[in-house]
């Protein structure tokens, strides 16, 4: 007498089932199989008879056989697109210009330091205008332009400071014609 088997799909029992029908079902190895020489429910791996349909998978190729992710960087100023390596660019100058003028911005109400560093970080932008990648040299450029707003504000403080302080003080007016 063949044997008769009888597999789990989720909670249904399915079966019985003779070895060819089992082999045709949809099991994997995991799937819960039983027949009446078995003591319980086995996975179906264990089994001997069905232990040739779940060889073991080839084990995964070295990592070296498969290129980087795309925009992923390799050290030493290389990084991987998808049409291949690259030299990864960088843009010093532009970076300084960027960094001054965002100092500035907040030195800026320091009246000679404050326009020092805004027409040092305008320069340096502008000449990182002119390399790639040009990002933070935009950035440097528009921090410099509100810095210039910043400055005149500051100035015309300064001079109303000024005005007022002459307007005040009698006959000092004199002393600064």
């Amino acid at each position: 007498m063949e044997k008769e088997y009888f597999y789990l799909t989720g909670t249904t029992r399915v079966g019985p089932l003779s070895l060819d029908e089992l082999k045709r079902a949809s099991i994997t190895s995991a799937t819960y199989v039983w027949n009446h020489t078995l003591p319980e429910w086995t996975a179906a791996r264990m089994l001997p008879e069905l232990a040739g349909m779940f060889a073991a998978p080839p084990p995964p190729p070295p990592a070296s056989a498969f290129p980087p992710a795309p925009g992923y960087s390799t050290g030493g100023g290389r990084a991987y697109s998808a049409g291949g390596y690259y030299e990864a660019q960088s843009n010093g100058i532009g970076i300084a210009g960027f960094v001054i003028a965002l100092v500035a911005v907040f030195l800026s109400w320091i009246p000679v330091l404050g326009w020092i560093l805004w027409l040092l970080g305008l320069i340096l932008s502008c000449a990182g205008l002119l390399k790639n990648p040009k990002g933070l040299a935009i950035a440097g450029f528009v921090i410099s332009l509100i810095d210039l707003v910043v400055l005149i504000c500051v100035m015309a403080g300064i001079a109303a400071l000024i005005t007022a302080l002459i307007a005040a003080v009698p006959g000092m007016a004199g002393a600064f014609l």
